[in-house]
Formats: C-alpha cells, sequence, structure tokens
C-alpha cells in the first residue's frame, strides 16, 4: 500500500472514529483518557474545561498523543481559547453536529 492509500485510509478512519485516548504529561505527571474527537483536514480537535489537568498539562508541555484501534498520533496541541470564542464557533458548530450523530 502507497502513502497515498494509507493516507487516505487513516482519514476514512478518523472521520468514522470519534472516541480517542488522549494521553498527556507535565514533570513526572502522566495521564491518559478518552475524548470526543473531530477533524478539519488533517487537524484533530478536541474540548475540554480549562481548569482539568489535561488543559495543564498542554499548557506546560503540548507534546501529546492520541490513539484509537492500530493507530497512534504524535503531534503538539494548541489551547485555541473558549468553546465561545468567536473564531470557534465553525470548530464547535462541527463538534456538535458530530456529536448529535454518533451518540
Amino acid at each position: 500500500m502507497d502513502f497515498e492509500q494509507e493516507n487516505e485510509r487513516f482519514e476514512q478512519y478518523l472521520s468514522s472514529h470519534h472516541i480517542w485516548v488522549l494521553a498527556t504529561g507535565s514533570h513526572d505527571e502522566i495521564s491518559a483518557r478518552s475524548m470526543s474527537i473531530i477533524t478539519i483536514g488533517p487537524k484533530i480537535y478536541f474540548q475540554t474545561d480549562a481548569g482539568f489537568e489535561k488543559t495543564r498539562h498542554i499548557t506546560e508541555n503540548p507534546n501529546v498523543a492520541l490513539c484509537c484501534g492500530n493507530y497512534q498520533v504524535k503531534g503538539t496541541a494548541r489551547i485555541l481559547g473558549l468553546t465561545i470564542d468567536e473564531k470557534n464557533v465553525p470548530i464547535m458548530d462541527l463538534y456538535k453536529n458530530c456529536l448529535l450523530y454518533t451518540s
């Protein structure tokens, strides 16, 4: 299988599997928990509360990993702000629609 075929297969997997495990860490702490995700192009989005441990971890160490089934993705996370911020409305609309149809 060539890169394009595997990439297409992965993108299809992403668009049909919305619960992934997110791993974060900071200093001597590590944590993993299930998260609802959505994708826009090659970017993966998830939302959480600003006061949760994972948010603190990402602030201190943006290196994260996500896994689902036999797929694992490593990368860096950025905090985009509040879900009600105007710039995040399109992402949250997609997130709400996705959860509505996968619940």
